[in-house]
């Protein structure tokens, strides 16, 4: 499979003022004033009791690449669907990688690609856009309804694991369709619909 462009480069490792590790998704802009920032998830900027305006690292401690901004982790109303999110935005000062080329709905049968800090880019197909679970995040419980999930197309190496999340779920137009957050016993990764993440977010990629 040919990689889409916005996923021919190095993931971008994270880590919060606490040292949670991650992956920075995307840069997108916020709808109100067009400020550029940096997508993530919710347990990544804001874990380990992590808040707004603390430092979120390039690496371990290696650069300061912004502030935590804002989040969401629970459910969002999008139209008539309940859907669970774990996503956050920060600021990113000069950074202006990685990109997406806009976004688009996960399928069923879409073979997906993602780009993590921690086991690279790998390719997937989507089993499931209506995954749903309960889920336990820095210790409260959330039920994580209509969530995508993603199995690997390498039978020797799982889609997704810790310090993955974060990082978009790109299809082969090169449009991201979800936003990785976790990871099952089977290796299969699950992201939130990227059009909630951005509902809830303010944000657009384009």
């Amino acid at each position: 499979m040919d990689y889409p462009l916005s996923l021919q480069m190095t993931a971008l490792r994270i880590a919060n003022s606490r040292g949670v590790p991650g992956t920075a998704g995307a840069i997108g802009y916020t709808l109100h004033d067009g400020r550029p920032v940096l997508l993530s998830t919710w347990h990544v900027l804001f874990g380990r009791g992590a808040d707004c305006d603390e430092d979120v690292w390039l690496g371990e401690d290696v650069q300061r690449i912004g502030r935590v901004l804002y989040g969401k982790i629970g459910s969002v109303q999008l139209g008539d669907e309940t859907i669970h999110v774990d996503c956050a935005v920060a600021s990113c000062g000069d950074l202006r990688e990685p990109r997406a080329l806009g976004h688009d709905t996960a399928r069923v049968g879409d073979l997906v690609t993602k780009c993590g800090a921690a086991t690279g880019i790998t390719t997937g197909v989507v089993v499931s856009v209506e995954e749903s679970d309960v889920v336990t995040i820095d210790g409260r419980a959330f039920a994580a309804s209509r969530q995508v999930l993603v199995r690997s197309l390498e039978s020797d190496r799982p889609f997704s694991a810790e310090g993955d999340s974060g990082a978009l779920l790109i299809n082969a137009s090169g449009r991201a369709v979800g936003l990785l957050w976790g990871t099952n016993h089977r290796g299969e990764g699950v992201a939130c619909p990227i059009a909630a993440v951005l509902y809830a977010m303010n944000i657009t990629l384009s």
